[in-house]
Order: C-alpha cells, then structure tokens, then sequence
C-alpha cells in the first residue's frame, strides 16, 4: 500500500507536466514525459517484483498492475505520435478498463478475504 501511495504521488507529478505540455502543443516535451513515464513504469515494476508477497492472489493483482502500467506507455506512446490511430487508442483504453475492473474486483476479493481472517 505504501509503494502504491508514493508512485501514485509521482504519477500526479507526470500528469500535472503532461497537462502542460499538451495545453502548450509541445511535442518534444510530450515526448521526454513519455519517455520518464516509462522510466517510471519500469521502476515501478520492479518495485513490484521486489515485493515478498508470494501468494497467488498476489501474484495476480501484481501482474495485472503491471499489465495495466505496460498499456499505460502504449497509450502514452501512441497518444503522442504525430498522427494517433484513434482505434488503437479506443483499444488501448478499453482493455485498461477491463483490466482495471478486474484488478479492483481482486482487490475487494482479498480485503475480505483479510476482513474474515481477522
């Protein structure tokens, strides 16, 4: 919870540098966030993978977190593109909701799964 809480720090941090670089229609400062952001993903991967939870609920809940990171730098990428395909953002998008629903739908499994145990 506490990796969550400081990554989720930095993302508003990104996203506060993405906004502005948009609003000013600044490709080249879009494209060094996107290339940060993945920086940021990786390292929050392996923040992931370093973490000794070893359960099976855990190992899900890790690998769809980091799915979801993964489809983030797609998104990213092909956001930032001179000329997006529309469709493959559409894509992107979905499948990150999908994945999304079913990540918080672990999470509440787990909770009470915790919740019963206590």
């Amino acid at each position: 919870q506490t990796l969550s809480i400081n990554k989720t720090k930095d993302a508003l941090a990104f996203q506060d540098v993405v906004i502005q670089a948009a609003q000013n229609h600044d490709q080249i400062e879009l494209q060094a966030f996107v290339h940060k952001m993945k920086k940021f993903v990786e390292d929050f991967n392996q923040d992931l993978d370093a973490l000794t939870l070893k359960s099976p609920e855990a190992n899900s809940i890790r690998s769809k977190i980091k799915q979801i990171n993964n489809l983030g730098i797609k998104l990213s990428e092909e956001a930032v593109k001179d000329s997006p395909d529309l469709d493959n953002i559409k894509a992107l998008q979905t499948e990150i909701n999908e994945l999304q629903q079913l990540l918080s739908t672990e999470i509440i499994h787990v909770q009470n799964k915790i919740d019963i145990a206590k």
